[in-house]
């Protein structure tokens, strides 16, 4: 999924859910950082103190894709949530069924059972959103694995509906021509002459697309259909369900909720009716629809700022001046800002790691 669904469908979700306007921002906010955070490291403070944080993501073009252990710890703890319950193992075992993601499985059900029992902590609400993410993406990315592996590979792609078939021909040519794109090496031989793909990068971005109707041959040479507004719609109904459990976990709620009839045929029209392949457009006619009160609120103001805007996370937490590149910014050492620990993107990062670290424990 992309950050129309990642940001603006998670904001619904958690608005519906009964949350106010500023949790269900962190939440959502969380949640689309997961996939903007590709910087790790140490930032240095100037008192001598240092603080380290880690990637939730690889940027297109980073040397740590072909590092084995670096795409287990991003792309299968954060995008392709591996459905074996021993995900200790999928990194030595990247060939095997288990490695590949499956929607709302056993797996994913424990990480949320291990999320809501830290409803006391106070990046709570940055971990809802982190999980949130990790959750909706075992339905978009069902059958694929965040590793180099046969089982990526992807063949004979077919439209399964012709309203798109515009997008989807350029799609399927990007994804037939792969080894001319500047994507090949995310699809290419092993060193024993096998082909293996790293994601779903065989398929392009055709299972982030919430309008898409598509179909393939997996790595048994089966057919796959696909009607993400179905599989989108699920992964809805799903977050819907969680949120309200976090309410209850917080003790703000005893009741547990489910889309109504309306809001989700309302969120299953703007699946199919935003058809940008511009996710960044796509958020967009989102923001629209919050904002006309197509759910029963509005909210003028909402917004995801960019990386160097001095209203992002990471320049609060640090207090950068306008205009800096935060990913530059913090490697010398800089003043430690006084309200640093309660500021959103040290919790943010604060979740990543008990994230990490509850995966370890439900798989061991």
């Amino acid at each position: 999924m992309q950050f129309d669904f990642h940001f603006s469908v998670t904001y619904v979700c958690a608005r519906l859910a009964g949350f106010d306007h500023e949790p269900a921002y962190k939440i959502a906010y969380s949640s689309q950082y997961v996939d903007d955070a590709t910087e790790a490291g140490e930032v240095h403070f100037t008192d001598g103190t240092k603080f380290v944080r880690t990637a939730t993501a690889h940027k297109m073009v980073d040397s740590r894709m072909f590092n084995e252990n670096a795409n287990f710890k991003t792309w299968g703890l954060f995008h392709f949530l591996p459905s074996d319950a021993n995900i200790n193992r999928i990194k030595n075992m990247d060939n095997q069924p288990g490695a590949l993601c499956r929607p709302n499985s056993v797996v994913a059900q424990n990480l949320l059972q291990s999320c809501l029992a830290d409803a006391k902590q106070p990046y709570f609400l940055h971990r809802l959103g982190i999980t949130a993410h990790v959750y909706a993406d075992t339905w978009s990315h069902q059958g694929f694995s965040g590793t180099w592996s046969h089982l990526n590979v992807a063949t004979d792609l077919q439209d399964q509906d012709p309203v798109t078939k515009s997008f989807f021909d350029k799609f399927k040519n990007a994804a037939d021509d792969l080894e001319d794109q500047a994507i090949s090496y995310l699809v290419q031989p092993s060193v024993g002459g096998e082909k293996v793909a790293l994601g779903h990068a065989a398929v392009v971005s055709l299972p982030d697309l919430p309008f898409a109707k598509w179909s393939y041959r997996d790595y048994r040479g089966k057919e796959v259909k696909r009607d993400n507004q179905i599989t989108f719609l699920e992964a809805t109904d799903h977050l819907m369900t969680f949120f309200a459990k976090a309410l209850q976990a917080l003790n703000q709620s005893n009741q547990s909720k489910v889309l109504s009839k309306k809001d989700r045929k309302t969120i299953g029209n703007n699946f199919t009716k935003f058809v940008s392949e511009d996710e960044t457009e796509r958020n967009k006619q989102w923001l629209q629809s919050i904002q006309k009160g197509d759910f029963g609120f509005s909210q003028p103001s909402l917004g995801y700022p960019d990386k160097k805007s001095t209203d992002s996370w990471k320049a609060i937490a640090l207090d950068l001046p306008g205009g800096a590149d935060p990913d530059q910014w913090d490697k010398a050492s800089i003043p430690r800002p006084a309200d640093f620990n309660n500021s959103d993107w040290k919790l943010f990062h604060d979740a990543v790691a008990r994230h990490r670290g509850a995966l370890s424990k439900i798989a061991s």
